[in-house]
């Protein structure tokens, strides 16, 4: 319900900032401005993974939970990896703290 909200409260449908947009909704947010960018739409082609990290880094702390972005980026190479099988791409895991390579997820909070 809330994935549309936004950090700086200019969001919908409930204006939520900050803290007061549940966790998960924070994340799904950017996981869904990565996919809506990431893949194919009827009015354009999908935007490539870079292009897609450059406007949610500029949407860190107005759009975005800065500290969700931060792990964002912080798994990026993971994140690649999936998005490469998921388009049956053969991809090799190649685990590091850095990232989710064991599936190790990174917990955002204080």
């Amino acid at each position: 319900r809330h994935h549309h909200e936004r950090w700086d409260g200019n969001g919908y449908p409930d204006q939520l900032r900050a803290d007061e947009i549940p966790l998960g909704a924070r994340i799904l947010a950017v996981a869904d401005a990565l996919d809506a960018m990431t893949s194919d739409r009827p009015y354009r082609a999908a935007r490539t993974f870079e292009y897609a990290k450059t406007e949610i880094l500029k949407g860190s702390a107005t759009h975005f939970d800065p500290e969700v972005v931060t792990a964002f980026i912080k798994s990026q190479r993971a994140i690649e990896d999936l998005l490469r099988e998921a388009a049956g791409d053969e991809v090799n895991h190649h685990p590091s703290s850095d990232d989710l390579g064991g599936w190790r997820l990174h917990v955002v909070g204080r």
